[in-house]
């Protein structure tokens, strides 16, 4: 019986060894593809920076890529991102609804503005009137079945807070006459001081290194665990 019960043990522990070894080249798959998307990203965003001048010019091709915007920032109605940090200072990303000048309208994403409880800014204070020009990258909003809350906040201009844009919530509280996208107001020479333009990070890719070589040393220890234990027993019988 001891015997029996002595090899279920092991067999169970190989069992979460082998687990353990596929979890960890899961994640060197990972790794593999995260690689290979940021190649892809720094190939988009070093092309040549495109013209932009209506909604329809926007396309899930150009995702990643520098665009030259032009139109007007509607100061009407905005949207602040809670709990942004910049060098320890707590803020807000002031989004707002950008009329092209060829028609049609995106969200765009400013840049950063203090907010001393990280959720209510007050826009009028960076208003824009007339023209402009931008230099913005194009990204995607995520079509997230997860609903973020939408949080009006009193006052003038309209405005809501929220921790995370989603299609969703765009539709819901901007209407459905939005482009499907964002534009992310990049920092240029002549950009205004506020909002702080702050160019989108790279995602980290060699957090998954780190996850497999963690999967991997668990495996070991697994494997010289169950080795030392089967040595100490066998020494035990023999004693």
């Amino acid at each position: 019986m001891r015997r029996g019960g002595s090899l279920l043990a092991v067999l169970l522990a190989l069992a979460a060894a082998g687990l353990c070894v596929r979890l960890g080249f899961w994640q060197l798959g990972r790794w593999q593809a995260k690689r290979a998307a940021l190649a892809a990203a720094a190939t988009r965003a070093g092309a040549p920076v495109q013209d932009v001048y209506a909604s329809w010019e926007l396309t899930p091709a150009a995702v990643g890529t520098r665009l030259r915007v032009h139109g007007q920032i509607d100061e009407r109605r905005h949207v602040l991102l809670a709990g942004r940090i910049d060098q320890g200072e707590p803020g807000v990303a002031l989004v707002s609804v950008f009329a092209l000048e060829g028609g049609g309208h995106v969200l765009l994403e400013r840049g950063w503005l203090p907010a001393l409880d990280a959720r209510d800014a007050d826009p009028r204070a960076v208003a824009s009137r007339g023209p402009q020009v931008l230099l913005a990258q194009l990204d995607s909003l995520p079509g997230t079945p997860l609903r973020a809350q939408w949080l009006p906040l009193p006052g003038e201009p309209t405005r809501w807070s929220v921790g995370r844009l989603t299609l969703g919530g765009v539709r819901t509280h901007l209407g459905d006459s939005l482009a499907p996208f964002r534009l992310v107001a990049l920092p240029e020479p002549g950009a205004p001081a506020r909002p702080k333009r702050v160019a989108p990070a790279a995602p980290d890719a060699t957090m998954h290194l780190s996850y497999a070589l963690q999967w991997f040393l668990f495996a070991a220890g697994i494997v010289g665990a169950t080795a030392f234990v089967a040595w100490r027993r066998r020494d035990a019988d023999r004693a």
